[in-house]
């Protein structure tokens, strides 16, 4: 009897240290997200900059394409 007991304690410390060692993790990973979130770049540039005009990305897209597709 005694001995079922202690393997129940056994076994409620491991999960205890378990979650907790999760927990401990999982607010490490949240803290560094959270201040690399901030700011990627100093200097992003506005959107226009990196988007090309309709027709010509319709004509790089035809000219990558094999011939029979095109």
């Amino acid at each position: 009897m005694q001995f079922a007991k202690i393997e129940k304690i056994a076994i409620a410390a491991r999960v205890a240290v378990g979650a907790l060692a999760l927990v401990s993790l999982l607010s490490m990973t949240a803290t560094t997200r959270a201040q690399d979130a901030e700011r990627p770049y100093p200097k992003m540039l506005p959107l226009s900059q990196y988007l090309m005009d309709r027709n010509a990305a319709i004509a790089l897209a035809r000219s990558a394409a094999p011939e029979g597709i095109s």
